[in-house]
């Protein structure tokens, strides 16, 4: 074979450090951002902190009621940094490649870790991004397989199809730790028994006993269930014994040794019956350019100190133009969803407003990876308590009165149970009908799996429990 060389003409998107660091500084929490920044002021000769001042970039939003929702001082920075907020797309295996020292040691973190291993499709790796946002601190999956395709439908794009989404479900569940993405306890149990040797004893009667009796062994009628199993009372203590030592929280073991207190990102209160969202001005502190280093950059050309303090100022002021971009985004973005989300703020749970981070996009006028990243992390403080920007999406089901959230229809859950019969509780299949009466449509398997979420035992555990 002859070796020759040729010249090709092509383009190609590079990630230049800058920008790397600039998409990093989106996803930071305010914890991760403070060190950040400490860590860039060390480094950086041209940096240091404004003391007893504050950024001029923060700024608040006002929201009526009956108006369309207007921004206040959104500065040009949005406008100049728009290219690389967009450019930084390129599916979201850069989502994968992004994750920081901090967030491969969560849940989460460690996940998305193990599915940037694999060599899936990008279509696969949008799917196991969705599943893994969707499971909770203690590794169970918390939506159902149509609710995820809903979350991933886009305006002129087929969804993808419920094989396709078990598909790469089934393979998010062989992750560590075993057990994980479960829907139920039932599968959370079964998955880490499918995992031990076959020469575990009484494996295959502990199997079923985890498929088909669990609720029995939690009413504790042991006679019944050792009898249907073909088994021994000796015997079957071994199975319980078994059963035991599994872990029904998995996703418990990371982070609990890390105590992280949380600092919300966001203020919105209500004022003369106007939404105000500001900035908490203490996230982040101002920087600037150290003039006395500056000045000196002036009689140092050509010499290997000017070219030394010329990186360093180039650094500063990329650093500085995207924490402000950074605060711009999170402003708009937290603005959008209290605009969408002002019934909850409001009235709470049940007004909770079906919301994906595609209509957030389209309304910032930013790229779905962006608000992402911009919502990931960050903590809003409201009149009713303080959550996850993430809390406030959610999937929708179909109903009489148009589309519901998934979380209002957990709280009319919540609410029915509350007020039930202590002596005759709802079974889930009144639940189903109860809802049915409000104009909710939700199958009885669904009102199953979001009493589970709610930790809301059976009506026969409720009916043991209150008599």
């Amino acid at each position: 074979m002859k070796s020759s060389l040729q010249l090709k003409i092509g383009q190609s998107l590079t990630m230049t450090p800058q920008l790397q660091q600039a998409i990093r500084l989106l996803q930071l929490s305010a914890s991760e951002l403070h060190q950040e920044i400490q860590d860039c002021i060390e480094k950086n000769l041209m940096l240091e902190l404004v003391e007893d001042e504050f950024p001029n970039y923060i700024s608040s939003n006002v929201m009526h009621d009956e108006s369309q929702f207007k921004q206040q001082a959104i500065s040009e920075t949005r406008t100049q940094n728009a290219d690389w907020q967009e450019s930084a797309y390129e599916g979201h295996s850069m989502d994968l490649e992004q994750i920081t020292e901090t967030e491969t040691l969560s849940l989460r973190g460690h996940l998305l870790w193990q599915l940037n291993l694999l060599p899936l499709s990008e279509s696969d790796v949008v799917i196991g991004v969705a599943i893994i946002d969707a499971i909770d601190l203690n590794g169970r999956l918390g939506v159902s397989t149509e609710e995820i395709r809903v979350s991933l439908k886009r305006p002129g794009q087929e969804a993808p199809q419920d094989d396709e989404i078990s598909s790469v479900l089934k393979i998010v569940q062989t992750f560590e730790p075993t057990g994980v993405a479960a829907r139920t306890l039932s599968e959370c149990l079964l998955i880490q028994l499918r995992e031990l040797s076959s020469e575990v004893p009484f494996l295959e009667a502990t199997k079923a006993c985890v498929k088909d009796f669990l609720e029995m062994i939690g009413r504790r009628e042991y006679q019944k269930v050792y009898k249907s199993l073909g088994v021994s009372p000796d015997d079957f203590q071994k199975v319980l014994e078994l059963i035991r030592s599994l872990n029904p929280m998995p996703g418990n073991d990371y982070g609990i040794d890390k105590v992280d207190y949380v600092i919300p990102d966001v203020f919105v209160f209500c004022e003369k019956g106007l939404w105000i969202v500001e900035l908490n001005e203490q996230v982040v502190p101002k920087l600037r350019v150290n003039k006395s280093y500056s000045n000196m950059l002036q009689g140092e050309r050509g010499s290997a100190v000017g070219t030394t303090l010329r990186r360093h100022l180039q650094e500063a002021r990329f650093l500085i133009k995207s924490l402000a971009s950074r605060n711009d985004t999170l402003l708009a973005a937290a603005s959008a969803i209290v605009e969408r989300q002002k019934g909850f703020l409001a009235f709470g749970d049940q007004a909770m407003k079906p919301l994906v981070m595609h209509e957030i996009a389209e309304a910032i006028s930013m790229h779905e990876s962006t608000v992402s990243r911009v919502t990931a992390n960050k903590y809003m403080h409201t009149p009713r308590g303080v959550f996850e920007l993430k809390y406030f999406f959610s999937s929708q089901l179909n109903s009489d009165l148009g589309t519901v959230s998934s979380v209002a229809i957990r709280a009319v859950i919540k609410k029915l149970v509350a007020a039930e019969n202590k002596l005759k509780p709802l079974s889930d299949n009144k639940l189903s009908q109860a809802l049915s009466s409000h104009g909710i449509q939700v199958a009885r398997r669904t009102v199953a799996k979001y009493r589970e979420l709610l930790s809301i035992p059976a009506s026969s555990e409720r009916r043991k429990f209150n008599e």
